[in-house]
């Protein structure tokens, strides 16, 4: 059976968070993420929950921001992706270790663990995907 007419209607708000691009709020997971961190320890729960808050603090802080550095940001925020791999090294320096990240997407593991090794190249890759291969991104990510 064939159906005449649309079965729903999508609507692109250009306003919306997932169409722009070069916006600095793109980053407020790392702000977000750092408070919730300071409010754990702040209330002492923080040594009860250690393993959900670091992989809580490691996806908001650093996976999912690595993804908004690398497709949303006009060229790719390399000094910013060196920032959060200093900070993650500093601060939690085995988070791939954590108990619940394998939990954690796919492409977030196979980012964070790129950014570790060399966060130029990782931008390098990602100019390029954009660049000559864009159907290999989640529509959300492409110009």
């Amino acid at each position: 059976m064939k159906v005449a007419e649309p079965l729903y209607y999508v609507r692109l708000d250009n306003a919306s968070t997932t169409r722009r691009r070069n916006e600095a709020h793109l980053l407020d997971g790392q702000r977000t993420s750092q408070l919730l961190l300071e409010m754990f320890v702040r209330d002492g729960t923080y040594d009860e929950y250690r393993e959900a808050v670091d992989y809580v603090f490691a996806r908001c802080y650093y996976s999912v921001q690595i993804i908004a550095l690398l497709f949303k940001f006009d060229p790719p925020g390399r000094r910013q992706l060196i920032e959060a791999r200093a900070h993650m090294r500093q601060r939690f320096p085995r988070y791939w270790r954590n108990s619940f990240w394998p939990q954690a997407p796919r492409i977030e593991r196979l980012l964070a663990r790129a950014n570790d090794l060399s966060p130029t190249a990782l931008c390098l890759a990602a100019r390029l995907v954009q660049r000559f291969a864009p159907r290999l991104l989640p529509w959300w990510y492409r110009r």
